[in-house]
Parts: C-alpha cells; structure tokens; sequence
C-alpha cells in the first residue's frame, strides 16, 4: 500500500532534465554581460564619474591655491578616474 502511495506522489510530481536550480531570464550579479543592456548603463556611469572627477579637482585646485590642503578631493577625484578605467 505504501508504494503505491509512493508512486502516486511521484507520478504527480514533473520530471525536470536539467541542472538541480531554476534558470531565469532576468539579469543576475555575474555571468555574460550583455551589451545593449549594459553599454547604456555605463555611459551614464561614465559621464557621472567624469563630471564628479573634474568637479572634485576643480575644489581641489581651487583650495590649494588659497593655501588649503583638502586632499580628500584629490582622492575622489582619484576614485572617479578609476572608476571611469573600470567602466571603460
């Protein structure tokens, strides 16, 4: 009786071929990029980033030439540009 119970509870169940997890369609962290979805996405990256490093540099200049030595501008200026080489 118990294997027939057990039958019945696999018969209703759906056999997957395939790996053990789900496969989505939506973008996940990792895996191939693709570009009409990405290369937008780093252009606004890109243009943020560039205006932030000119911004920053600008302060940073700016203060220095009035005897200020801010260099936490620099330094942002700095992770702009990296950020900008990391987009590219």
């Amino acid at each position: 009786m118990s294997s027939q119970g057990q039958t019945q509870a696999n018969a209703s169940q759906p056999q997957i071929d395939g790996p053990p997890y789900l496969i989505t369609t939506a973008a996940t962290l990792g895996g191939r990029p693709t570009p009409s979805v990405d290369d937008p996405i780093c252009g606004v990256f890109i243009a943020f980033f560039l205006a932030s490093a000119i911004f920053n540099m600008s302060i940073y200049q700016r203060n220095r030439r009035r005897g200020h030595k801010f260099l936490f501008s620099a330094v942002l200026c700095g992770f702009s540009i990296a950020r900008i080489v990391a987009c590219s």
